[in-house]
């Protein structure tokens, strides 16, 4: 049986570089991809994705906890429901260097506050931006460098 992988994204390029990655490494071979975005959403990304549609992680989080094996968030603006997070994987692939950089706006904070900036990829618990963190790199911020 494949596994099953949902990616909720609500970025368009993201979606398809997600795609590409999973196609090109040969994924299709031992997993099913179901790609879907945020409620409100889909309008802007039908221009680059049109194959992606509308999922409200709260109120489909029966239907999502016992369907899917692994969830991933790349750049989603829903918040999981403790029943998911509970029930499957679920990882973020988050735009900041985590701890210091949780939330929205990630690198604009970092910047204005001179903390470390960067990408974390990390599980996803009851919590904002805050599960063990699985891999994360760190970036110089150049002074150029405004978000």
């Amino acid at each position: 049986m494949k596994l099953r992988i949902l990616l909720i994204s609500d970025i368009g390029f993201q979606i398809d570089h997600f795609k590409k990655l999973f196609n090109d490494n040969g994924c299709e071979n031992f997993a099913q991809l179901s790609i879907h975005c945020s409620p409100g959403s889909q309008n802007e990304l039908k221009k680059v994705s049109p194959d992606v549609s509308e999922l409200n992680i709260v109120e489909n989080s029966n239907s999502i906890a016992q369907s899917f094996d692994l969830i991933i968030s790349y750049h989603c603006r829903q918040l999981f429901p403790s029943e998911v997070v509970r029930n499957v994987r679920c990882v973020n692939i988050h735009p900041g260097f985590n701890p210091y950089n949780r939330g929205w706006y990630p690198g604009v904070f970092s910047i204005s506050n001179g903390l470390p900036t960067g990408a974390t990829i990390h599980e996803i618990d009851d919590l904002i931006d805050n599960g063990p963190i699985i891999i994360q790199k760190q970036v110089e911020v150049l002074p150029e460098d405004t978000s």
